[in-house]
């Protein structure tokens, strides 16, 4: 708040006259708050620290910088903290100086200070740091470097991607996490041999962060990761694959709809929805019949009607199959979801479903509308003739997509 009044004062500073410029005297507001660091109790200090780090670095860094000093950690921490937020360049050599300190604790709150400054010297001290003996300083290291290399620093990369063979698995899933928010595909095949890593929640992150960076070379590797012994594990390849929409994978993908929990068979079936809505016309038919077979299935019908759902207009055809009655199915789920495609492909079959009885009319008269098929008028039309009341307000409703109402 205090930074925010800081810049609207200095924005109008200017326009004020002088009898009242106290108004906007920050820099003694700043030593006020300052003399808080001579005081005995460390306590005090800390919160001489903490009100200094609420004003603009330009105005309270000279005091933070004596803070680096103090001989109470917390009072030096929240100094560097507070230098680091602020984005202090003349922090940089002292928070280097720190890296190599015996504590810990200052070595972590350095690599968090150095993240947030940036810069060519702490990008480099950063680099070197990877290698400290301590894994939660290269764990906040790797942390730092991401945050560097998001802010337009991309040889990062190449500093991180060792750390993908750290001992330490909380500095593995670190480093997965920065190169997967750092988006480079440099780092894709050290990442695919992460999916061999002995920690199921590493091979996990992996499987994740490949599938968001948009490489399909790593879709043979996520096919095999299916078979992994651990659930999340293949939870995970399966939506990487739906992910990259990798048409290749439509196959095995079938074949783990007959296995796993039900909650894995959904993940299934909607990375197939996904693969489907994104591949060319007729890559993934066989995907499609499949789905729509899964629909008479109580613990598959839920899953299959999200993934027909999400692959739209490439499901249409399959749920036309079933609605001739050439391939087992649900009607009503049918006949909901080609209303939600909106595809004039369905217009004559849902016109002869009107005429079977096996899903209400009403359902069937709106996904007609939906359509915006002009051939959809007629057995509309005629159903304005109902004695049933719902019949006749859904006819209504129908024709307005179709007239253009």
């Amino acid at each position: 708040m205090k930074r925010l009044v800081l810049g609207l004062a200095l924005a109008i500073g200017p326009l004020v006259p002088d009898a009242y410029a106290w108004t906007f005297d920050w820099a003694g507001h700043v030593d006020l708050d300052a003399e808080g660091l001579a005081s005995d109790d460390p306590q005090k200090r800390l919160d001489a620290v903490n009100e200094l780090g609420k004003y603009d670095v330009a105005l309270s860094e000279k005091h933070l910088m004596k803070a680096l000093a103090d001989s109470d950690d917390k009072v030096r921490i929240a100094a560097a903290k507070a230098l680091g937020q602020g984005g202090s360049l003349a922090a940089v050599p002292i928070m280097i100086d720190w890296l190599a300190d015996s504590d810990p604790k200052l070595k972590v709150e350095a690599a968090r200070a150095l993240g947030e400054i940036g810069g060519t010297d702490a990008a480099a001290a950063l680099t070197r740091s990877l290698g400290d003996p301590d894994a939660a300083v290269r764990t906040q290291t790797v942390k730092a470097l991401g945050t560097i290399g998001r802010k337009g620093n991309p040889s990062v990369v190449i500093a991180l991607i060792p750390r993908l063979e750290d001992d330490k698995s909380e500095v593995r899933l670190a480093t997965i996490m920065q190169l997967e928010e750092l988006g480079d595909r440099r780092a894709v095949i050290p990442l695919v041999a992460r999916f061999s890593d002995g920690t199921p929640a590493v091979r996990r992150q992996a499987v994740q962060a490949v599938g968001k960076l948009g490489d399909r070379s790593a879709v043979p590797a996520l096919i095999r990761l299916m078979n992994d012994p651990t659930e999340d594990v293949r939870t995970a390849a399966v939506g990487s694959l739906g992910n990259l929409g990798a048409v290749d994978a439509i196959d095995a993908l079938i074949e783990q709809l007959a296995s796993g929990s039900p909650a894995f068979r959904q993940k299934v079936a909607y990375a197939l929805g996904q693969i489907a809505g994104s591949a060319a016309p007729g890559k993934a038919d066989d995907a499609m019949r499949t789905l729509v077979v899964n629909l008479k299935t109580n613990d598959q019908r839920q899953g299959a009607k999200e993934a027909l759902r999400v692959a739209g207009k490439a499901a249409v055809p399959a749920l036309v199959l079933h609605l001739q009655g050439r391939i087992d199915g649900d009607p009503t789920t049918a006949v909901e979801l080609l209303g939600d495609a909106a595809d004039p492909r369905a217009t004559a079959t849902l016109a002869a479903e009107l005429e079977r009885g096996r899903v209400a009319m009403p359902k069937i008269l709106r996904a007609l509308g939906a359509t915006g098929d002009p051939q959809a008028l007629v057995p509309v039309l005629r159903a304005l003739a109902s004695k049933d009341t719902a019949i006749r307000l859904a006819a209504m409703e129908s024709l307005r997509p179709l007239v253009g109402a």
